[in-house]
């Protein structure tokens, strides 16, 4: 099994999801074929697996793509492990935090 880890809210109806990403609308999109999908509620996360390692990393980056993190605020879906830098913005004297 292949996981990946997205922060984001959620709500499964049949192969749908529902992503509310911050925009004023939400978004549906279908679960692909071969992907599963479980849900931490404490933590707002959403684990996908499934034994096709090519179809879990299409759907993530799928989900990835509605809001990836903001380089100046860190907003966003974030895959679990993966760090970047944030920018400082118009504050040069401050180093860039690192999530």
């Amino acid at each position: 099994m292949v996981e990946g880890v997205f922060s984001t809210h959620y709500h499964f109806a049949d192969r749908y999801v529902l992503i509310r990403a911050g925009y004023s609308l939400p978004t549906y999109t279908n679960v692909f074929d071969g992907v599963g999908i479980k849900t931490l509620k404490r933590d707002r996360k959403v684990v996908c697996y499934g034994f096709n390692k090519e179809c879990v990393t299409a759907f993530i980056n799928h989900i990835y793509s509605f809001r990836p993190p903001n380089a100046f605020t860190g907003r966003g879906i974030k895959y679990k492990g993966v760090r970047f830098k944030v920018k400082p913005g118009k504050r040069g004297s401050i180093k860039g935090r690192i999530w």
